[in-house]
């Protein structure tokens, strides 16, 4: 024990018992003074221990939840159930504003989901699809060097010009543009850094093409090489 939590100790007995004997031994202000310092000592050990009990059974609750929930995802992954699995930890991901998040329940409730005990209801947190406005936003590039950008504040489409009628699903998961009078195109997110992009002739009423897009990322400071110092600058002159 440190010198804080004996002292703490010590003034938890002491003062209860000094001011029992004040009662006997001493005048009445000293017992008042003694009364008052034992009573908020009380009183402060009083709250620390109900805090700290409170503080063990969350922690005792949260890990017994988080437990199971575990163990449930590594169970049904295994068996091949990995969709549902990636669909209930995004529901329990979404942001709860309940008092302490709930998160006992609401991992109780993945739980049941990822073993399939129950189903997922739409419209709930837990029918949330992998993708969202945000997955669109960035710089994307296919292998023959045709590109767009999609903004990240307003859903535009820019590529050698602005795209026209931008529409996205309701699932987020296709980006639909017009481009002059002739092309519709269609992009189809496979994952969250590819996608298919479809050309579609309004004249002709056929597809034209399809390809194979991906998401550009920039590099951090970190992941750009640096070029090897030449030799001569690192070598000494004569």
């Amino acid at each position: 024990m440190n010198l804080l939590g004996s002292a703490l100790v010590l003034a938890l007995i002491g003062f209860p018992i000094a001011w029992i004997v004040s009662e006997f031994r001493c005048g009445r202000g000293v017992r008042i003074l003694l009364g008052i310092n034992a009573m908020a000592v009380v009183t402060v050990a009083a709250s620390t221990l109900w805090a700290t009990l409170l503080y063990l059974q969350y922690n005792a609750d949260f890990g017994f939840a988080t437990q199971g929930l575990i163990d449930a995802s590594i169970e049904q992954i295994e068996d091949g159930h990995l969709d549902r699995v990636l669909k209930a930890w995004r529901g329990l991901n979404a942001p709860p504003y309940e008092n302490r998040a709930r998160y006992p329940e609401l991992a109780a409730e993945a739980t049941a989901l990822i073993r399939g005990e129950k189903p997922f209801t739409p419209g709930t947190r837990w029918d949330a699809g992998p993708f969202d406005r945000e997955t669109w936003a960035g710089h994307w590039e296919s292998d023959t060097g045709h590109w767009i950008v999609v903004d990240r504040s307003v859903l535009s489409v820019y590529g050698p010009e602005r795209m026209q009628a931008v529409t996205l699903s309701d699932d987020f998961k296709t980006l639909t543009f017009h481009k002059g009078g002739q092309w519709r195109h269609t992009l189809t997110l496979i994952g969250k850094s590819e996608l298919t992009h479809e050309w579609f002739d309004l004249t002709r009423q056929q597809v034209w093409r399809t390809e194979p897009m991906h998401k550009l990322v920039r590099a951090i400071e970190e992941q750009v090489p640096v070029a090897p110092q030449d030799a001569r600058e690192s070598k000494p002159g004569p």
